[in-house]
């Protein structure tokens, strides 16, 4: 069973790696799944045994660099540096999906899992504040992504948190 497994986490380390290397010579959209599998120097079918389509295998990878099982716990504090963070160890790789115009879905992945996280009383269907709050907390990030070293993870982390709680305390919907 461990062999299987092993084979499979090479595959689809394989896929990714191959997934990088072609977005730094094309946008999302012009890649195709076929490029892909023929990148990894494997069959579309194996391509399709892991993942349902390259948007599958794009949140797969977004997940995996953000780290989000270990970024969203109890406290937001913490949460949101160790997400800087996170963003600081893949700053390449990441600077590659906010410079692609076609990758507005990359976006509002990262915004729903945060809004997933965000205090209770944020989180209703229309919320205006929840709308406000993800996309400075998107801004911020491409911010940050640019400007390596303006701020530490910390102070990143602080600076966001400080906004949101504004936004929070603004009265009505």
């Amino acid at each position: 069973m461990e062999k299987i497994d092993r084979r499979t986490r090479n595959t689809q380390e394989k896929i990714k790696k191959s997934f990088w290397e072609l977005m730094k010579e094309h946008s999302f959209q012009d890649i195709s799944v076929s490029q892909i599998a023929a990148t990894a120097d494997i069959n579309r079918s194996t391509f399709y045994t892991h993942y349902t389509d390259k948007y599958d295998l794009l949140l797969e990878i977004i997940h995996d660099l953000l780290d989000f099982d270990l970024v969203l716990r109890d406290d937001l504090q913490m949460d949101m540096a160790e997400y800087f963070n996170c963003v600081h160890n893949h700053r390449d790789l990441l600077l590659l999906l906010f410079r692609d115009q076609s990758m507005a879905f990359f976006k509002e992945d990262v915004k729903m899992v945060w809004r997933n996280h965000f205090p209770t009383d944020l989180r209703t269907e229309k919320s205006y504040k929840l709308r406000i709050i993800t996309a400075i907390f998107m801004e911020s990030t491409e911010w940050w992504l640019a400007n390596e070293g303006a701020v530490t993870n910390e102070g990143m982390a602080s600076r966001v948190l400080k906004l949101m709680s504004a936004v929070s305390n603004i009265d009505g919907k």
